[in-house]
């Protein structure tokens, strides 16, 4: 990707945010809500980057915010030529899309197809996009039409805008989104103002550098899981230095189907919610877009081949919480265990 400066002299967009910026212990700090979730930044500058990171977060949204029916992701879902303003924008743009689309390929393959960018009109049917279903009226034919069964070669980024091949599935981002805008900012900090210490939060998608002037690293909080409460209680503290970190639960977001309870994780093979017994997923990563990937890929799987994954993977941190015999329980990473400070 070329430089995020570049891009954004190219669009001068708006976006909505109520903010608060603050000094502390010369870190710069700015505070905002964009696209319907909270974000924190610090840095070590005294340099005031608010203007530089709404314009960023604005582009950002503009080019794939399913959720925004005027924004590039939209208009290919729904199968609409882009304008001639937005179709220079994508020209400009395009390496991005190209390198997210790489991303979500890998990702496929790496986790044998449990996860995938073509689950839009699943996430729809189940209430997660767009708008709100009751879950006992989906059935399983409904289900079976929506599932991404191939994925790779069916979508073509070209010079005249994305084009959907084959009978393409929508695509939806929202998964990695907020994970994105944590690297994106990173790679801003990093190739544009080489700042040695940073931390950016997009609603508990982590992305952190150096440490925090107090501590040699940044330390995370990982909360408890709480059922049916908007209360937080904290279960233990990660350090996180030069990683990226996202967490996936099963507490916060979910529904009744059938008389029991599911989560939001949606499995792209079955096309159905998934139920076992973890709780929260945390994984620590180079990049918070593979931390997420990966995080949202484990809590579609049970607890043990989810160990086996990480195990498998020495270059991934992880932190699982989970329900057994009726008491909760933890299990971390051999490369994470010795450091992390656990709540009695």
């Amino acid at each position: 990707m070329k430089s995020i400066v570049f891009y954004l002299s190219i669009v001068a967009l708006t976006i909505a945010c109520n903010n608060s910026t603050g000094k502390d212990n010369k870190f710069s700090i700015i505070k905002g809500k964009s696209d319907g979730f909270k974000y924190e930044i610090a840095y070590d500058d005294t340099t005031n980057l608010k203007a530089e990171i709404h314009q960023l977060l604005s582009f950002y949204s503009h080019l794939l915010n399913v959720d925004s029916g005027s924004s590039i992701i939209a208009q290919f879902n729904s199968s609409n030529p882009l304008n001639q303003k937005d179709l220079r924008l994508f020209n400009i743009t395009r390496p991005i899309f190209v390198k997210l689309d790489s991303f979500s390929r890998l990702m496929n393959e790496k986790t044998d197809g449990m996860f995938s960018a073509q689950m839009h009109d699943l996430l729809v049917l189940w209430g997660f996009a767009g708008a709100k279903v009751h879950p006992e009226t989906v059935v399983q034919s409904q289900v079976e039409a929506l599932i991404p069964h191939q994925y790779g070669g069916l979508v073509d980024f070209n010079e005249k805008g994305p084009v959907k091949l084959n009978g393409q599935k929508n695509l939806n981002y929202q998964v990695i989104y907020k994970a994105m805008l944590a690297d994106a900012i990173a790679e801003m900090f990093d190739s544009v103002y080489h700042f040695k210490n940073y931390y950016i939060n997009f609603g508990g998608d982590i992305r952190a550098k150096g440490n925090n002037g107090h501590d040699s690293y940044w330390p995370i909080s990982i909360e408890k899981p709480m059922f049916n409460t908007q209360k937080s209680i904290e279960f233990c503290k990660i350090p996180l230095k030069n990683y990226g970190l996202a967490t996936e639960n099963s507490y916060k977001t979910f529904f009744f189907y059938k008389g029991k309870r599911f989560s939001h994780n949606i499995n792209p093979i079955t096309g159905f919610p998934e139920r076992n017994e973890l709780l929260s997923v945390t994984i620590l990563a180079k990049k918070t877009m593979n931390a997420k990937a990966i995080a949202s890929y484990c809590m579609l799987m049970d607890l043990t081949k989810s160990i086996e994954f990480i195990e498998q993977n020495p270059d991934l941190k992880a932190f699982f919480i989970f329900e057994k015999d009726n008491q909760i329980q933890y299990w971390s990473s051999s490369n994470l265990s010795a450091s992390i400070s656990k709540q009695e």
